[in-house]
């Protein structure tokens, strides 16, 4: 993970808890430093046991977050389990699928598993956007069951379920 590190050596003073370590990376406004959890997560398989308290120090969107990047990181270790064995050695561990049932993840591979959660994670991410974007523009509904922003501009509302899915259900 170089891109993450720094330049020089820091010495610092205590290791953060494993469960604080989790819950701050996906705190972490930049999604590079959220997606690094799978590559720690995948280097450090023990790390697993201390998701439960990570995601009780997290909002619910937080947590949500990290189930997703989680279920990211065991299906790609199902995926390459021989090249991180090799590379773990005696460190190895399966990491335990704690959320794919939760998260709707469908598949008979790792693989197609990993394509569900990404779609899982895309809509989620779309509806988000969508929300952000209804909340500044101050869209809301009128009587007549149209959206409308300031009531100037009418949007039926299966054009609204188009922008949360453009490209089709998943």
């Amino acid at each position: 993970m170089r891109y993450l590190s720094r330049r020089h050596h820091v010495e610092g003073a205590e290791a953060r808890p494993q469960h604080k370590l989790l819950a701050d990376l996906v705190r972490q406004p930049s999604s590079r430093v959220r997606t690094a959890l799978i590559a720690l997560l995948l280097a450090h398989p023990d790390y697993a046991a201390s998701i439960p308290a990570a995601i009780q120090d997290l909002t619910l969107s937080a947590a949500r977050t990290l189930k997703i990047l989680y279920t990211a990181a065991v299906h790609l270790q199902r995926q390459h389990a021989d090249r991180l064995q090799e590379f773990l050695g005696t460190n190895w561990r399966w990491l335990p699928d704690m959320f794919s049932d939760e998260l709707g993840v469908r598949g008979a591979t790792p693989l197609t598993r990993l394509q569900s959660l990404g779609r899982i994670h895309a809509v989620e991410r779309r509806a988000s956007q969508l929300g952000r974007n209804l909340k500044t523009r101050r869209i809301f509904c009128c009587d007549d069951g149209k959206w409308s922003k300031y009531g100037n501009s009418n949007i039926k509302l299966e054009d609204f379920a188009s922008l949360m899915d453009p490209g089709g259900t998943p």
